[in-house]
């Protein structure tokens, strides 16, 4: 989590630049694992990640139209899964959606739910303004520096009745932060 932290936010780090250079961004990564299996990895965190944020869309190009949580109505794949089923790319970013003609990123045909939720989605968009600002995205469990605070994620989880049985020892386990050696 804390590296696909650092990949939506800390955009001058090397893993945010490597992300950039080889896939277009975090958001362009392929899904396929001939990548490496700790891509594939991180992948699969994506999902929890982004319910796990919100994102204030300034250009739009880090944040994605359907996953990310950008609009009040949450995540729009959620919101409006008729139409969901109709987009022509899924890993949209806003950004691209909006530049370009609305009607362009579903396929011809639309449902009749599809066409309401369209219609929906076509007023909820008109309060959305793109401007040269990166966008910025907010987790609950990060500190005052915007870093992604493991501890607090997983203790919120047990609070809430989740287990695991390493619990105390990952958690309560008092490593020194460094090791010297003298030889």
């Amino acid at each position: 989590m804390k590296l696909l932290h650092r990949a939506h936010t800390a955009i001058d780090l090397a893993w945010s630049r490597w992300l950039e250079t080889e896939f277009g961004g975090p958001l362009e990564a392929p899904e396929s694992t001939s990548v490496g299996t700790h891509w594939a990895s991180l992948r699969q965190l994506l999902p929890d990640y982004r319910l796990l944020t919100t994102v204030e869309v300034g250009d739009g190009r880090s944040t994605t139209f359907w996953h990310d949580c950008w609009l009040a109505a949450g995540p729009l794949v959620d919101a409006m899964p008729a139409l969901y089923t109709h987009a022509r790319r899924p890993e949209a970013s806003v950004h691209h959606v909006l530049v370009s003609d609305l009607r362009l990123a579903f396929v011809p045909r639309l449902s009749s739910v599809a066409t309401e939720e369209l219609t929906q989605l076509t007023a909820m968009l008109a309060q959305i303004n793109l401007t040269n600002a990166q966008d910025v995205r907010r987790c609950p469990w990060e500190d005052k520096a915007h870093r992604h605070n493991s501890s607090m994620i997983y203790k919120s989880v047990i609070a809430v009745g989740g287990s695991c049985d390493y619990y105390k020892f990952i958690w309560e386990n008092r490593a020194p932060p460094k090791v010297k050696f003298f030889g």
